[in-house]
């Protein structure tokens, strides 16, 4: 069985991720619930990366793990 790891921080990431966490916070901040802040994580990913929600999605889980 395979094991899945978290994506590697890349140059082209990087950006994505700390926007995804910023967007997190900000929106939890305000009283959103955890998935409206995680929607918006992954409207902040997908304004950097041109992923499907599906991808991005799985972008923005990974951000607050890289330490942004």
């Amino acid at each position: 069985m395979a094991v899945e790891r978290p994506p590697i921080p890349t140059d082209e990431r990087k950006p994505a991720w700390r926007l995804a966490c910023l967007a997190y916070r900000e929106r939890r901040r305000a009283g959103a619930s955890d998935q409206e802040a995680h929607e918006a994580a992954v409207a902040a990913v997908q304004s950097v990366l041109p992923l499907p929600w599906k991808e991005a999605s799985a972008e923005a889980e990974f951000a607050p793990r890289s330490g942004c």
